[in-house]
């Protein structure tokens, strides 16, 4: 089944707002992962934990929606580093700074 990773990112407060984004990467699995259990990726170095899983039907095609949680950083340097990191492994990134 068509399957979205997603992680979120929160960076620090810039001005007046938040520096926010998000990385999704499509694969394709044969079983909708259950909440709690570690998926792995060359994008880090330890498994992260299925945080939710949506089933989103539109018309004939199904896709599920893996939720891997939030990342946070404590410094815009950091926030876009991660950023970056995440495109050289083949996610899909996006951010305001």
């Amino acid at each position: 089944m068509r399957t979205t990773l997603s992680i979120d990112f929160d960076g620090p407060p810039s001005s007046n707002n938040y520096s926010r984004g998000f990385a999704r990467k499509s694969i394709d699995l044969p079983f909708a992962p259950p909440v709690g259990m570690e998926i792995e990726d060359t994008a880090w170095k330890d498994g992260r934990k299925v945080q939710r899983v949506t089933l989103i039907i539109e018309e004939r095609e199904a896709t599920l929606f893996v939720n891997l949680g939030t990342l946070s950083s404590d410094s815009k340097e950091k926030f876009e580093k991660t950023l970056e990191m995440y495109k050289l492994h083949g996610w899909e990134v996006k951010g305001s700074r």
